[in-house]
């Protein structure tokens, strides 16, 4: 398999195959807080997942619906890629949530105000994924 050199993920060993969001949006503050559940197929013997981070505060991370914390760790952050956000796995991981906080300068977050949008009237935020 190829390595994709625009990511951090390894889909050779753990794949995201469905994300659930449940988040907060702070209009004044400009900051998304809440979490992010990943259903991913791994392949045998993965004992990680890597996913893509930038401008996160990650709070905790959690397996199969919030039943055990599992460790975490975020790498150094480059300019051009972001940081790797790396989830150690239990063997009976099947799910993770991510807990976590967006930073109000996030790249991929634009937060316009009520007089850059058509009405004039309400704030507007658009997300880049």
């Amino acid at each position: 398999m190829t390595i994709d050199p625009h990511t951090y993920a390894h889909p050779a060993e753990a794949v995201v195959k469905h994300l659930s969001l449940n988040l907060h949006v702070d209009m004044e503050k400009h900051i998304l807080s809440g979490s992010a559940k990943i259903d991913f197929q791994r392949s045998d013997g993965a004992t990680q997942i890597i996913l893509d981070a930038h401008d996160l505060s990650i709070q905790k991370v959690t397996e199969n619906n919030d039943t055990n914390s599992l460790a975490f760790k975020l790498g150094e952050d480059l300019k051009y890629l972001g940081q790797s956000l790396t989830i150690d796995l239990l063997p009976t991981t099947k799910s993770v949530t991510i807990h976590y906080s967006t930073s109000p300068n996030a790249l991929a977050l634009q937060w316009l105000t009520a007089e850059q949008t058509e009405g004039k009237t309400a704030l507007f935020l658009f997300i880049q994924s």
